[in-house]
């Protein structure tokens, strides 16, 4: 099965709201996911307060500050955030609810 990658309306907003240095960087991120999804500098691993959800959703590092959350379900991924470790600790703790 070929990869499938897509971001929700809320994720695209939030990825043009981010400073242009940052969004250069995940773009060169999304490149190397799409080449290896599970690449070793993505850090990829289950937010704890995220590990009951099913598909589960994963944490991908861009940055020491940024992070992104994906929605897996076989080899499709679904982008559901982009921001920095501020705004993604308040994400996750809505999605755990």
């Amino acid at each position: 099965m070929a990869l499938r990658s897509m971001g929700t309306a809320t994720f695209w907003q939030q990825y043009l709201a981010l400073p242009e240095p940052i969004r250069q960087l995940a773009q060169v991120a999304y490149r190397q996911f799409l080449q290896d999804p599970w690449h070793p500098s993505f850090h990829r691993k289950k937010p704890g307060a995220l590990a009951r959800l099913h598909p589960p959703i994963y944490e991908f590092r861009l940055s020491r500050q940024y992070r992104a959350l994906c929605q897996v379900d076989g080899e499709a991924y679904c982008w559901v955030f982009i921001g920095d470790h501020v705004a993604f600790d308040r994400e996750v703790r809505r999605l755990a609810r």
